[in-house]
């Protein structure tokens, strides 16, 4: 089956807003074998709408369209699908009085029915939003089978979870099984070489690389026949990889630390300066991870370094804040301070400005202390500001990460 996916919104064409939604969509379809064939990114103008709908939808069989579904000005989805099919825009009584309870329910009360994104295109059905105030539709035109979801991306994989995957479920011949294998420090040629004896072992299964900046991913595509094959490739994978393997599907760095202290039993704190709070930030995003997290220092200055975590005047006077040295102390200190069983930290220059011949921007120090030993591992990356701060927290997070499995005799 052909499918085709379309985003709609001025703030997706100008940049402001990322399109996450056509990512979602296209896992969605691609898990259950539909052919992809387009994915289009529309303004909110009803003319250019009614014309990309005109020229793509001919060959498609399922069209899936976000957003321009509310009440708003520039919301105007629904009258380029009214135009498109050439039907009429009437009041929906029912949309009305359920908008409106919604809204009375957040204390907004609106009286003009104009606004209550009331106005649908007559002869669609209408798939109610169970969290936001505007529904979505459903329709055929042509031999074309369409969804149209609000392009907010929580109501939309709400919405794509209750309404587009049990129609998928009934007119899909095959279902897809797609594996990630996450690993980090591991460069994509790298890992092509090392997979490449696997990947010819298992010619059924399609194998992509995905290289992103804190992590080279390895997607893995099987048909739902060759679910022992998949098995087999992520074992060997798994061989093939060791420890540079972080984690499999919706993993991240800071869930792999977690599991790996919630097993161990050892309680966490981390002293932060170029990263500014982003590592403690990334640990908390983790459900739980107060069972093991027991709270973070940023030392920006080196007052803070000196004053609260006890690293030593002269350690920074003699090596500079960005060391081997410093970073030790920072981690013994951290731990210290809080009583914990690990401590690690980071010092570094996250740019653009601050470099020296010696240490230029991007050089980071990562430090980690437990009851038996401390070390520092240093790093140098060249990205902007932003960029650099987010790998200096991965890099940290993967330290402890590999030092957690190595006491579990899993590391290599």
């Amino acid at each position: 089956m052909k499918a085709g996916i379309i985003n709609i919104g001025s703030e997706l064409t100008s940049g402001l807003v990322c399109n996450s939604n056509a990512s979602h969509i296209g896992k969605i379809l691609c898990l259950f074998s539909l052919d992809v064939g387009f994915i289009l990114t529309l303004p909110d103008r009803v003319d250019t709408i009614v014309k990309a709908l005109k020229q793509v939808c001919d060959g498609a069989q399922l069209v899936v369209i976000t957003g321009g579904l509310g009440p708003t000005h520039d919301d105007c989805t629904k009258e380029a699908l009214a135009k498109f099919t050439k039907r009429k825009l009437s009041f929906h009584k029912e949309t009305a009085e359920l908008v409106e309870k919604k809204l009375l329910e957040r204390g907004v009360r609106i009286s003009n029915e104009r606004f209550l994104g009331a106005y649908q295109p007559e002869g669609m059905e209408i798939l109610k939003n169970p969290i936001g105030t505007a529904p979505g539709l459903r329709f055929s035109h042509r031999g074309t089978e369409f969804f149209v979801f609000p392009g907010v991306p929580v109501e939309m994989e709400v919405m794509a979870e209750q309404y587009l995957i049990p129609y998928l479920e009934k007119v899909s011949r095959e279902r897809r099984t797609i594996k990630v294998i996450r690993t980090f420090q591991l460069p994509e040629s790298k890992i092509n070489e090392l997979l490449e004896p696997v990947i010819e072992e298992f010619p059924l299964l399609d194998v992509a690389f995905l290289p992103r900046h804190i992590s080279n991913d390895i997607v893995i595509n099987a048909p739902s026949e060759e679910k022992i094959s998949l098995d087999r490739f992520v074992e060997e994978a798994k061989r093939a990889l060791g420890e540079k393997i972080y984690g499999y599907d919706e993993d991240t760095m800071e869930s792999a630390v977690g599991k790996l202290l919630r097993d161990k039993n050892l309680t966490l704190s981390v002293a932060e300066s170029c990263t500014g709070g982003l590592v403690s930030n990334r640990i908390t995003n983790i459900p739980g991870s107060s069972e093991y997290f027991m709270g973070g220092i940023v030392s920006y200055d080196n007052s803070v370094k000196i004053n609260i975590l006890k690293v030593k005047a002269e350690t920074i006077e003699k090596y500079g804040a960005v060391s081997e040295q410093t970073a030790v102390e920072m981690a013994e200190g951290v731990r210290n301070v809080l009583g914990t069983d690990i401590g690690v930290s980071t010092t570094g220059i996250a740019g653009p400005s601050g470099g020296t011949k010696d240490k230029p921007v991007g050089t980071v120090w990562v430090g980690y202390s437990d009851r038996e030993k401390a070390f520092a591992k240093k790093f140098i990356v060249n990205y902007n500001r932003e960029l650099n701060k987010l790998i200096f927290s991965q890099l940290c997070l993967d330290t402890l990460r590999v030092e957690l499995l190595r006491e579990k005799g899993e590391g290599k």
